[in-house]
């Protein structure tokens, strides 16, 4: 009989893997956050230093990488993946922050622009019983804060050193009203205060709270969030049917994050926390690096989550060739990929040296691992195993399920059948299923253990991955990327 777990997942894939709806990240398009071998222009000079953070790393004491990762706010209800199981399978003790994935761009009646939690009750109206929660204790009526955030409040209680961050955008509609509250001075500053707002912890009402009473109001969720990421796909960059300015974009969203880290700033003094934490998912592609002026913007952030994955997918290139889609390295004799007007490979080194080159302390550049695998069905073997080799869809018969499936978490791709192969060239892996004639690109321990190296020796802040409910129970992916905080 099928695992339960296995069951969910797959009846969830199309929501986690093709966009889910608002706040939902898109994992891969045509457009995608890949990296490429084509070369771009360094940046211009940095921000203005009242704007910058306000420390430098040796006096924030920030001498230990980062291991984080996202959360998707809806696993609680499509797979059962929640902050207790964060805690429960060892994740919490390993990690340094998580990306609480993903809040939405909305635009108000007024004209302004602003932020929304994906869904008042997954987020902080659904009550939690005492074997769902964290401290094993129950949400009772009346309480205004409930749901995911009451139960990574109580994480972070467990585990001080852990940092929770609100993530906004994402691959999918979530991200549609960036270009336009990005336009103005004025625009930008409405946005980015309502986007504090929820960092403030003020939370609009709900009674969708299954007759617990209302939830949410001011200061509910106050120190729940300790920072805010940004992830806009793409500035300047026609994705996905998104607005956007090809012209303004670039400029505009270096101006939209002083303005976060201004208000930021604000919020300290109002708080009286120490300070609140901004990144940005940053792409590793030449042409989307190109549309931001990475030097200044990383005066003004903590850091730069480097999205080193999504390289390639079924989804857009149905036919193939089949070939990696998080590889640390490009291969010479990989398939070149029609995109944007050049045959491209992919890999996310030639990335994070385009940010090295531009001036970009490694200090502040966080490289992603991908806990999900991307398959084609219908791959003949080949002179290497189904690698590089013409397609036809997605995986197929995963499971039994007759419809072609093209993303597939960790945790399934370790029972389904075929031989794992690794690369050398690239550092990366794949399974192939000869007899089903499957091919899966996705990450290993072992591929991860080399990105944590890599890391080290290009003293890179760290490491982060999407996404936690997409590893195995025994959070193999997570222990291995944790690895890049070990001690020398």
């Amino acid at each position: 009989m099928m695992n339960a777990r296995i069951w969910i997942a797959l009846s969830a894939l199309a929501l986690a893997a093709c966009g889910g709806g608002d706040g939902a990240k898109l994992q891969a398009t045509a457009a995608g956050s890949a990296a490429g071998t084509t070369s771009a222009s360094s940046t211009a000079a940095g921000a203005a230093p009242a704007l910058a953070v306000a420390e430098s790393d040796e006096e924030r004491g920030y001498n230990n990488r980062e291991a984080g990762s996202y959360f998707n706010y809806y696993t609680p209800l499509t797979t059962g993946y929640s902050p207790q199981t964060i805690d429960g399978s060892g994740a919490a003790s390993k990690l340094t922050f998580i990306n609480y994935a993903f809040a939405i761009t909305q635009s108000n009646s007024d004209g302004s622009h602003g932020c929304q939690l994906p869904w008042a009750y997954i987020d902080y109206g659904k009550p939690t019983s005492a074997a769902y929660s964290v401290d094993g204790q129950a949400d009772q009526p009346g309480q205004k804060l409930m749901g995911n955030l009451q139960q990574f409040r109580k994480l972070k209680q467990k585990y001080p050193h852990l940092k929770l961050f609100l993530s906004v955008g994402g691959g999918g509609n979530g991200g549609y009203w960036f270009s336009a509250a990005a336009a103005t001075p004025a625009s930008r500053k409405a946005f980015v205060a309502n986007c504090v707002k929820l960092l403030k912890g003020d939370l609009p009402t709900t009674t969708e709270t299954d007759n617990y009473g209302e939830a949410g109001g001011p200061g509910a969720a106050a120190g729940v969030f300790d920072g805010i990421d940004i992830d806009w796909e793409y500035p300047g960059i026609a994705a996905g049917g998104r607005p956007y300015d090809a012209v303004n974009d670039k400029h505009n969203f270096t101006l939209l994050m002083r303005e976060f880290r201004r208000q930021l700033n604000e919020l300290s003094g109002y708080t009286g926390k120490d300070h609140y934490y901004l990144t940005y998912a940053g792409s590793v592609i030449f042409d989307k690096f190109a549309q931001t002026e990475a030097l200044e913007v990383s005066h003004t952030v903590d850091w730069v989550n480097l999205m080193g994955y999504d390289f390639t997918a079924a989804d857009w290139l149905p036919n193939g060739p089949t070939n990696f889609h998080a590889n640390l390295y490009v291969d010479p004799a990989s398939p070149t990929i029609a995109y944007n007007g050049v045959q491209a490979r992919f890999d996310s080194d030639s990335g994070v040296k385009r940010y090295l080159a531009a001036g970009v302390s490694p200090r502040k550049l966080v490289l992603g691992v991908s806990y999900q695998g991307y398959g084609w069905g219908n791959v003949a073997a080949g002179n290497n195993h189904g690698l590089y080799q013409p397609a036809q869809g997605g995986a197929n018969h995963i499971f039994g399920l007759d419809n072609m499936v093209w993303a597939i978490p960790y945790f399934l791709i370790e029972q389904l059948p075929g031989t794992v192969y690794h690369d050398p060239v690239t550092k990366s892996v794949w399974k192939y299923d000869e007899a089903g004639q499957n091919f899966i690109a996705f990450e290993d321990p072992e591929t991860i253990a080399t990105k944590v190296q890599y890391a080290r020796d290009l003293k890179l802040r760290g490491l982060f991955s999407w996404a936690l409910d997409l590893d195995d129970y025994q959070t193999s992916l997570t222990t291995a990327m944790a690895k890049v905080r070990d001690k020398r």
